[in-house]
């Protein structure tokens, strides 16, 4: 707190039941006092006095205080420092990275881990190794990509610039469309400080017959509400290739080769000293130039459609 009389405020704000800091809305029971929206569901009557809780009734001076209030955040007490009002404090406790969260394999490939994003990079080099990089340019090949023809996709997670994205692609069995994706693990604000480009490489064994696609966009941030490897892609921007395009692109052997590189987007008032990209973003020259640490995965994983909710 930045004084005594905002830390005495603030101690009004704190919930009866888990003494917590509560955020709009903040409920009321019949007798006044105030619990937070959670706890209002977990109860059946009001912590402070038993009344019962009222279905309407808002504390709405509280909650303008909560819009204009200095706030920690909730994980300080795990080491978080950061401090905000209003909206900015509830933003930053979604994506921050003292908050337990589950592995971004639970789901994929059914992995118990919870914990800190802090402890998140060492699990994934323990756990998940062959879907797990830490190059911003990476060589992916899926295997015999040619003779596949049932729901099927690809999960990774790469690590750069001390951030984690997830790079999915997934083939829908009755359209045969394929959608691609580099997500950014994180807040939307962030996200859009990174951007990504996705190159499919030919399969020809000669330079003449040479040939790729590249798309370039900058990142999304991942889509948080996935349940049961339903809406990997949620309503963010993802790149759609029909399967017979990228058949094309296959080597004798059926494998799609492809490579994915994350961009570090740059300020517009360093605009001088840069370059512009494909994607009209701002980038240094520096983290355009890759070509030298390109990191080669041939295995990573691999959910076919009787492991996946289609």
């Amino acid at each position: 707190m930045t004084s005594k009389v905002e830390k005495t405020i603030a101690e009004l704000l704190c919930c009866p039941y888990c003494l917590s800091y509560m955020y709009p809305p903040i409920n009321q029971c019949l007798n006044g006092h105030n619990i937070c929206h959670e706890c209002y569901f977990r109860v059946l009557t009001c912590p402070t006095c038993r009344e019962s809780k009222s279905l309407v009734a808002r504390n709405y001076t509280l909650e303008a205080i909560f819009s204009i209030l200095n706030l920690p955040c909730k994980y300080n007490d795990l080491g978080c420092d950061y401090i905000s009002v209003g909206e900015k404090i509830r933003n930053h406790e979604d994506y921050c990275w003292y908050k337990k969260k589950k592995c971004p394999f639970a789901t994929y490939d059914t992995c118990p881990w919870i914990d800190s994003m802090f402890s998140l990079r060492n699990h994934l080099l323990k756990s998940h190794s062959p879907s797990f990089v830490e190059s911003r340019k990476n060589h992916f090949t899926s295997t015999n990509f040619k003779g596949i023809s049932s729901y099927h996709y690809i999960f990774a997670v790469i690590y750069v610039y001390g951030k984690f994205f997830r790079l999915t692609w997934e083939l829908e069995k009755s359209s045969k469309m394929t959608a691609w994706a580099v997500y950014f693990m994180g807040s939307p604000e962030e996200a859009s400080n990174y951007s990504y480009k996705l190159e499919i490489l030919s399969g020809a064994e000669t330079k003449k017959e040479n040939r790729h696609l590249m798309f370039k966009t900058v990142c999304d941030p991942k889509p948080e509400n996935e349940v049961n490897d339903i809406n990997k892609f949620g309503d963010h921007n993802c790149f759609y290739i029909h399967k017979t395009l990228l058949d094309k692109y296959c080597k004798t052997n059926g494998d799609l080769q492809y490579l994915v590189t994350i961009y570090k987007n740059i300020a517009k008032d360093q605009e001088s000293t840069s370059t512009k990209s494909e994607a009209g973003m701002v980038q240094s020259e520096e983290v355009i130039e890759v070509s030298d640490d390109c990191q080669e995965i041939s295995s990573i994983v691999k959910v076919e459609a009787d492991k996946s909710c289609q």
